[in-house]
C-alpha cells in the first residue's frame, strides 16, 4: 500500500470525528435543560474535536493515509460551505423562538452536507446523509415525540458510521 494511492485517505479521521461529535451530541442533549442541546457544551466539544482531529498535525500524521485529491478538497470545502449557509439560513429563518425546530434544522443541514462528502469519504456517506436527513425530518414532523429521541438517534447513527469508517480497510485508487 505504500506505493499505491488510497482512495479515501482521511476516512479514519472522519470516523473519529463522527464518533466524537456523536458523543458530544448525546452529552449536550443530556445536559441541555430546556435548551434541547446545551450550546456551550456542544460548541466547546465541537471546537476541541476539530482542533484535535483536523488542526493538529499529529492527528493527520497518525491517522491519514495520505493527502486528498484536488477534487476531494474542493468537494470538502463546498460541502462545508453548504452546511454553513444552510445553518445560517436556519438561524435567520427560525431564530431562537423555536429551539426544537432550530436544532432539528441544524441536524438537517448537517445531513444535507454529507451528500457531497461522499466524494471525500466514499458512498457510505450517502447512506449517512439519508439516515440523518430522515431522522431530522421525522423530528420536524412528529412534534409529539420528544426532541431528545431524535438527537440520540442522530448521534447513534453518526457513531455507527464513525466506527465503520475508522475500522474500514482503505480502498486503493
Amino acid at each position: 500500500m505504500d506505493t499505491q494511492r488510497v482512495k479515501y485517505p482521511n476516512q479514519r479521521i472522519a470516523g473519529l470525528w463522527f464518533i466524537w461529535i456523536g458523543i458530544i451530541i448525546i452529552l449536550s442533549a443530556i445536559f441541555s435543560n430546556h435548551l434541547f442541546i446545551q450550546p456551550a457544551l456542544f460548541a466547546g466539544g465541537f471546537a476541541i474535536g476539530f482542533l484535535l482531529l483536523y488542526i493538529l498535525p499529529f492527528s493527520k500524521k497518525k491517522l491519514s493515509y495520505g493527502e486528498p485529491t484536488k477534487v476531494q478538497k474542493i468537494a470538502s470545502n463546498a460541502s462545508l460551505a453548504l452546511m454553513v449557509v444552510l445553518i445560517m439560513a436556519s438561524v435567520q429563518w427560525i431564530g431562537h423562538s423555536d429551539l426544537r425546530t432550530l436544532w432539528l434544522s441544524i441536524f438537517l443541514a448537517v445531513g444535507i452536507h454529507f451528500v457531497p462528502f461522499f466524494v471525500v469519504h466514499g458512498k457510505s456517506l450517502l447512506l449517512l446523509a439519508l439516515l440523518t436527513i430522515l431522522c431530522s425530518i421525522l423530528g420536524l414532523v412528529l412534534t409529539s415525540v420528544p426532541f431528545h429521541y431524535f438527537a440520540y438517534a442522530d448521534a447513534i447513527i453518526k457513531i455507527i458510521f464513525g466506527i465503520y469508517l475508522f475500522t474500514r480497510s482503505p480502498e486503493v485508487a
